[in-house]
């Protein structure tokens, strides 16, 4: 019997193989689709964090407005919960290629590229790290830029850059590698200060190619961060808290630096003053001792003039003089007697003068000696206090070194203690090995000790599953056997009572020969009382035949028994059935035996698979290569070992903690030591300091005193050097009164050249006229130059006064990964793939669950015939019950482990790669997720099988011949299109069949109509994202947004005049720019109806009546204009339902600074990318309190395209006033290339809804004609052609399909926006219509499944026999 059981179930499946696919394809489907989506959100987070932890990516960036300090990095690694911290300079200059300009971002590289703790760590994917200030590397994101940099390629930086000295030390690279870095691992750029405001290239350069010695930002990682994922909101509030102690050091940090950049250009601009005035000093003495020269010439031109007017005074003179110098010869001995008295006297004081410049010689050296030994004393202290200085850096060297140590001996302890709990770990899984392995071996012992095996190979060949199998097989044939005899046993009992109770004493035997085919005994004795009446004849009969069916089923049940057991018998033979039953009735008596000998066995082959896997699992981790070395690990011995082995670590890890402690200890006290010592060095400096002044000031008197000292002796040397030179005077003038008689005669010829040289000295006096001319030009031109040159410097020194004084107080940005544009885009899309894969999959998966039920509910349902003979051949409902539970377990396990081996690898590597497009994507990991597979695998596995009872109880209720009979066929009656004669009348016969059939099974009818209309909704709802994501871009850019460039100012005044004012309104702008208006654009955050925020940008036009030419504010649906006014403000339809308000609704707003005010709403517009509220400048005033600060400027362009933007960004950000800029073409580009990546996603659930309704419409229409082969075979009978067959049947069907897509097309508008409402960001609102294509699309692909499906089973309708159709008993 259990082989017949065996067979039918076999039959079953080979009968229904197109089912049991269909069932196969759904579930794989619905599983695949739903676990796939569910788990890509995280397989691309954990593959997107294994290579951001790969390249160690900054957890907070901090940046300041005056540039940070070695001491600020210092100051950060001391923050709590800081790991790590890494300075870094970047620049964005522009480089010249080609005849034209890039945008270059360079960032300055680590001391070495490839230190593992480096922060943003560097990857070399080509060539080598620079070796020299002029090597670089270039960022491998270059080349989705076609920019074709290779190595050995030269980058040269525009000159023409912007304080490029004061930045760069180097401008020509050669690029001699190629890097990937996290920071920029999208192809989204980051936004540049020059240029075209967007960054081309990325370079990195040695920081010796670097002109200033301060960085431009501080990256820091987080403790403990890396062991989470850096999209969860536990990282988020980890990195936010460490953030907050960031910011709590802001202002110091921020004070020091400022002190010091205002100290340090104090100190230039002080230089600079004192250098002005030295030149001007100078300038000054110039020109003066310039004017004293012509004032000399002058003055010796006069002195000529007057020279020559004297000479000729003279010679008349001299002529009179000759004359009289006779009489003067007696008068000159006189005088020579008056000298010599003279110079007697002033030879006394000069030998008086001599005596006191030996006395203050003396005082002098004496001085001198004083002050040398002071010096020495002052040089022996300064070296004391250098040697000191020197064994004080000594000391701490040693310290650092020491503490070096401590800190290497700290992590080898922590390491080992680390190791020593893995053991611990470890050991405690070889314990539970052990105790398998022990009881294994145990039972191996105790089967070989009762002789049921003699060797292990045997014994474990008994609890083999193939044995238990065996075994499980017998018990349960037994049980079958024991339940047949039992059942004939009972109807015997109740038989005999019965016959017991009959008047008549010689009842009927059996007619089956039951003494005979029985137990071999007789019939029982009969007796009754006379006065009993006994049962009715009805009752026994009854009895007696129920005692005949079991002993009939006994009897054939005993004949399979007998034919497995190698013997044929006849059970008509009483003989043979005795000695069969002698066979097999004592093994019935040890059927509890042998179940505690399998149940023994089953514990031995548990605790074997788990012996096998623990050992599989060590070789598979590489602990050892062979399964006799894996038991070597987890004997006895092993075991012994191992736990040794631990003691002996934990024994040292003990011993060398208290030596830790003590090191440590022992490097607190030298930090005390050295700060102590420390301390006295800076004291005995102090002391120096002061003695070196007073020193200084004793040299300083020194020399006072011996320069007065020099400045006598020089006199009175002075004195006799005049002394003498009276005695020589005296002598001379003797002699020349000796030879004035000869002076007098030869004076006469004196007179005579003296003439001569007249005549001459007029004619060099004429000469030095003109020369004295030249020399006042060049002194006036001189002069204007000096005081020209001295003006201007002047004039920079006052600027550079007027620059520092205008210095404000620096700020730190703390900025996360969020503020990266790489990270921040794919947070936001992998969130994007997570709403929809959160919502769409889950109807997906109940449209798959709705088809597969009705399978199998139509497949118990077909099986009426087969379940009743079933019953009535004696199954028991669960015999019965398991046949189609173990189909639809069959179809829906296999199904589902193919739909989540699909689903988890093929689903999430799609999207993974078609974000390749917009990301540099390492290697992708997809993951098992037991949790979804569960979930998804579970859910419809556990929804098959309680359809699959169900149907199956509820047909198991009904008795063997209501099953084996067929259902009454549903009865005919009227439909409503005969009740319409004129078209009744016109429909030929085989068309008023189709629709009396589809209005009469109304089962059939919804069940299809839903199946259809499901996929139908599916598609629609495919196409429609689709529409409604790429829908925005146009509305937004060119429905709504009618600028095309927003402008951030410095101040609010460049809005109204200035470079930037002359330039985008008109006055400077060379035509390039067409209009523009000023407005106030403020970030604020609003807070939502449900305790929820959301970013709501306030703009404030400066001309309201203006702002409808940049903004072309309309609602959605009517169109109809929304104007901004003086009074009432216009929301964008997003941050409208966020607010739940309407038009003439009044809402409390806040401002940027948390102010809050009163407004009502006077429209709403439509509106798609971000949230706005528009208002004018009164209406702000009177709400807020304060007037708008002008902060923008909105401008239309003359010529949109890439090069008049290119030229536009690089001549606003050129000036100084402009802080950033933002095109509206650039802004369309950066929104279209993030919601390319959902379009990956939107195709493959079109395609995988496609291949679902494929597969529904097949199933359904299968089932429908599986449903229908006996009126089919019938229509084939009364003549039908096999094209009015195919006619007949699937006109129903495509009748079917295009109610189902109709209602799925309703269906389908409303899960449309039921998923777009649920997807949608607070940031983003998604369009809200379908594009009609996509109805056509929807429609399309559902008819022309339609089409295939019946196309197939065409053939299927033309294999069906009508002979063996109409031999189907129903």
């Amino acid at each position: 019997m259990a082989n017949s059981y065996q067979k039918n179930i076999l039959r079953t499946f080979k009968g229904s193989k197109s089912r049991f696919i269909a069932i196969f394809a759904i579930v794989a489907l619905g599983v695949g689709f739903l676990a796939g989506l569910l788990s890509t959100t995280p397989d691309m987070e954990d593959s997107m964090e294994e290579y951001l932890d790969a390249g160690n990516l900054f957890d907070l960036r901090v940046v300041s407005t005056l540039g940070l300090t070695d001491e600020d990095v210092q100051a950060l690694q001391q923050v709590d919960g800081v790991d790590k911290v890494q300075g870094g300079q970047s620049a964005d200059l522009l480089v010249a290629e080609g005849g034209s300009e890039l945008v270059c971002r360079i960032h300055s590289l680590p001391a070495d590229p490839e230190d593992p703790d480096n922060i943003n760590r560097l990857t070399l994917v080509d060539g080598r790290w620079p070796e020299s200030p002029d090597e670089c590397v270039v960022e491998a994101g270059v080349d989705t830029l076609n920019l074709s940099y290779n190595i050995g390629d030269t980058l040269t930086l525009d000159p023409d850059n912007e304080d490029l000295e004061d930045t760069m030390d180097q401008t020509t690279f050669t690029v001699v590698g190629v890097v990937h870095d996290p920071y920029y691992f999208s192809y989204e750029r980051e936004p540049a200060s020059v240029g075209s405001g967007t960054v081309q290239v990325v370079l990195y350069a040695p920081a010796a190619a670097f002109a200033n010695d301060t960085y431009t930002e501080i990256y820091l990682t987080v403790d403990g961060a890396a062991d989470l994922l850096s999209f969860d909101k536990e990282y988020s509030t980890l990195v936010d808290s460490v953030a907050d102690k960031v910011e709590a050091i802001e202002d110091v940090r921020c004070q020091a630096r400022y002190d010091q950049v205002v100290s340090d250009a104090q100190e230039d601009i002080d230089e600079g003053w004192q250098e002005y005035y030295d030149a001007k000093a100078e300038a000054d003495q110039e020109l003066a001792d310039a004017a004293q020269e012509l004032e000399d010439g002058r003055q010796e031109l006069a002195d000529g003039e007057k020279e020559y007017q004297d000479g000729e005074q003279e010679y008349a003179d001299g002529l009179a003089e000759v004359q009289e110098n006779e009489s003067l010869l007696a008068d000159g001995e006189q005088q020579l007697e008056d000298g010599r008295k003279q110079l007697a006297d002033a030879q006394a004081e000069y030998d008086a003068g001599v005596a006191q410049l030996s006395d203050a010689e003396q005082q002098l050296a004496d001085g001198h000696a004083r002050l040398a030994d002071a010096q020495r004393q002052y040089d022996e202290g300064l070296k004391q206090y250098q040697d000191g200085l020197a064994e004080f850096e000594a000391g701490k060297k040693k310290y650092e070194d020491g503490l070096a140590l401590y800190e290497e001996g700290k992590k080898a302890y922590d390491d080992g203690m680390a190791r020593y709990q893995e053991g611990e770990e470890q050991y405690s899984q070889l314990q539970l090995l052990n105790k398998a392995y022990n009881g294994v071996q145990t039972g191996i012992a105790q089967i070989i000790a009762s002789g049921q095996a003699s060797s292990e190979e045997e014994a474990k060949a008994l609890f083999s599953d193939e044995s238990i199998a065996g075994l499980q097989a017998q018990l349960d044939d037994l049980s079958g056997l024991k339940a047949l005899y039992d059942a004939r046993e009972a109807a015997k009992s109740a038989y005999e009572e019965a016959l017991a109770q009959q008047p008549d004493p010689d009842p009927d035997p059996p007619a089956t020969g039951e003494t005979a085919a029985g137990t071999g005994q007789a019939t029982p004795e009969t007796g009754t009382d006379p006065q009993d009446p006994g049962i009715s004849e009805e009752q026994l009969e009854q009895l007696r035949q129920a005692y005949e069916a079991a002993q009939q089923a006994w009897l054939q049940a005993l004949q399979a028994a007998a034919a497995q057991m190698g013997y044929e018998i006849d059970i008509t033979n009483p003989v043979m059935v005795a000695a069969a039953e002698s066979l097999i009735l004592p093994k019935l008596e040890q059927q509890e035996t042998l179940q505690a000998q399998l149940d023994q066995l089953k514990q031995l082959n548990t605790a074997q698979k788990g012996l096998d896997a623990g050992i599989a699992a060590m070789m598979d981790k590489g602990t050892v290569s062979t399964e006799e070395e894996a038991i070597a690990l987890f004997d006895d011995d092993g075991l012994a070992a191992t736990r040794a082995a631990l003691d002996a670590a934990k024994a040292e890890l003990d011993e060398n903690g208290p030596v830790l402690e003590a090191t440590r200890q022992q490097l607190e006290q030298s930090a005390k030591t050295i700060a102590e010592s420390e301390r006295q060095l800076a004291a005995a400096k102090a002391e120096l300091d002061a003695g070196k002044a007073e020193l200084d000031a004793g040299w300083a008197e020194y020399n006072a005193q011996g320069q007065t000292f020099y400045d006598y002796k020089r006199q009175v040397e002075d004195g006799k050097k005049e002394l003498d030179e009276g005695w020589a005077t005296l002598t001379d003038r003797q002699v020349e009164l000796d030879d004035a008689k000869q002076q007098i005669a030869d004076a006469y010829a004196e007179l005579a050249d003296a003439r001569k040289e007249l005549d001459d000295a007029l004619q060099t006096i004429e000469e030095n006229k003109q020369k004295l001319a030249d020399g006042e030009i060049d002194y006036e031109e001189g002069k204007a130059e000096a005081e020209q040159e001295l003006a201007d410097a002047r004039t920079e020194l006052e600027d550079a006064q007027a620059d520092l004084d205008a210095v404000e107080f620096p700020s730190w940005y703390v900025w996360d990964r969020d503020n990266n544009v790489s990270y921040n885009s794919f947070a936001g899309n992998v969130s994007k793939v997570e709403a929809l894969s959160g919502v769409f999959p889950l109807f997906f998966f109940l449209v798959a669950a709705l088809v597969v039920s009705t399978t199998m509910t139509r497949m118990v349902e077909e099986e009426r015939l087969q379940i009743g003979t079933m019953k009535a051949l004696g199954f028991d409902n669960r015999a019965i019950m398991r046949k189609y539970i173990l189909y639809a377990m069959t179809a829906a396990v296999s199904g589902a482990l193919f739909g989540l081996a699909v689903g988890f690898t093929v689903f999430p590597s799609v999207i993974w790669y078609a974000y390749a497009m917009m990301y540099y994507l390492p290697a992708f990991h997809p993951v098992w997720r037991w949790n979804y597979a569960i979930f998804s695998a579970g859910s419809l596995i556990l929804c098959t099988l309680l359809v699959t009872v169900e149907t199956g109880r509820t047909s198991l209720k009904e008795s063997p011949a209501a099953l084996m009979r067929p259902r009454a066929p549903k009865a005919g009656k009227r439909i409503l299109l005969e009740r319409i004669r004129p078209l009744w009348n016109r429909m030929s016969f085989t068309y008023k069949v189709t629709f009396r059939n589809l209005f009469r099974y109304k089962r059939r009818f919804w069940m299809t109509v839903i199946g259809v209309a499901g996929c139908t909704a599916l598609l629609l709802t495919g196409f429609g994202i689709s529409d409604s994501i790429n829908g925005i871009i146009v509305k937004q850019f060119t429905d709504v947004s009618q600028y095309d460039l927003i402008t951030a100012v410095t101040g609010s005044q460049d809005t109204q005049s200035g470079p930037v004012y002359d330039y985008l309104f008109g006055e400077d702008g060379s035509g390039e720019v067409t209009s523009s208006l000023a407005a106030m654009t403020e970030v604020t955050t609003q807070e939502l109806p449900d305790g929820s925020t959301a970013e709501v940008y306030l703009m404030v036009p400066q001309d309201a009546d203006s702002l409808n030419t940049y903004i072309d504010m309309h609602e959605r649906v009517s169109r109809k204009p929304t104007p901004l006014g003086e009074t009432g403000i216009i929301m964008t339809e997003k941050i409208a339902e966020l607010l739940d308000v309407k038009a003439g609704d009044t809402v409390t707003l806040v401002d940027g600074d948390g102010k809050s005010g009163q407004f009502t709403v006077s429209g709403v517009c439509e509106n798609y990318v971000s949230n706005y509220i528009y208002m004018s400048a009164s209406t702000y005033t009177d709400a807020f309190g304060d007037a708008p600060e002008w902060n923008s400027i909105l401008s239309i362009l003359s010529d949109d395209s890439q090069e008049a933007r290119d030229k536009v960004s690089e001549t606003l950000l050129g000036m100084d006033e402009v802080a950033s800029l933002n095109f509206t073409a650039d802004t369309m580009t950066q929104v279209l290339n993030m919601l390319n990546s959902i379009n990956a996603v939107v195709v493959m659930i079109v395609v995988c809804a496609a291949v679902l309704a494929l597969v529904v419409l097949y199933n359904l229409t299968n089932i429908n004609v599986a449903e229908r082969v006996k009126e089919i075979a019938t229509i084939k009978v009364l003549g039908f052609y096999d094209r009015e067959v195919s006619a007949y049947v699937m006109r129903e069907t495509v009748a079917l399909t295009i109610i189902g897509a109709l209602f799925g097309l309703a269906g389908g508008i409303a899960l449309h926006r039921f998923v777009i409402f649920t997807v949608e960001v607070d940031a983003v609102m998604f369009g809200r219509t379908i594009d009609p294509s996509s109805y056509v699309y929807a429609l399309g692909l559902t008819m022309l499944f339609s089409l295939i499906v019946n196309l197939m089973m065409s053939r299927k309708l033309k294999k069906i026999s009508m002979v063996e159709s109409m031999k189907a008993p129903e």
